[in-house]
């Protein structure tokens, strides 16, 4: 997938049969690493 810059800033996301959330608040209850997929 190309993004035009190679760059893609995620600013929120929604799981599955989850509301929409901004990223930093997914963060606080989901610890991920580089290279992770998103799911907890």
């Amino acid at each position: 997938m190309n993004t035009g810059k190679g760059i893609l800033k995620v600013t929120q996301l929604q799981l599955e049969g989850k509301k929409r959330m901004q990223v930093k608040d997914f963060l606080l209850g989901c610890r991920m690493e580089k290279g992770e997929l998103l799911g907890c």
